[in-house]
């Protein structure tokens, strides 16, 4: 699983995003752990695919509810989907893990 989260990530570098897409996907049937979501998740923000990125940081989350990139992700989701309040309550998260976090 992991060749193909690297390979996935990779191609996500390289803007070969529907090739990453399809690599993601192929580690987290192997082996779901919350970095495949994460970084499919990544991918589909960059694409401006806001809710397939939540649907993954999500997932992402469901397994380490406590990764303040994630939540900040799930913010940056939320406020491109026109949710200003759920995107300020993740944001919200993500700084109360990391006081930090200067993206969030």
């Amino acid at each position: 699983a992991d060749a193909w989260k690297r390979r996935g990530q990779t191609r996500a570098a390289l803007n070969f995003d529907q090739d990453a897409i399809k690599d993601l996907t192929r580690a987290s049937l192997i082996s779901a752990d919350h970095e495949c979501f994460h970084q499919r998740g990544i991918v589909y923000h960059k694409m401006h695919d806001y809710r397939k990125g939540l649907t993954d940081f999500r997932k992402a989350l469901d397994m380490m509810p406590s990764n303040h990139v994630t939540w900040n992700f799930v913010g940056l989701c939320e406020n491109s989907l026109g949710k200003t309040r759920e995107a300020i309550i993740a944001y919200e998260r993500a700084t109360k893990l990391d006081p930090n976090f200067k993206e969030a």
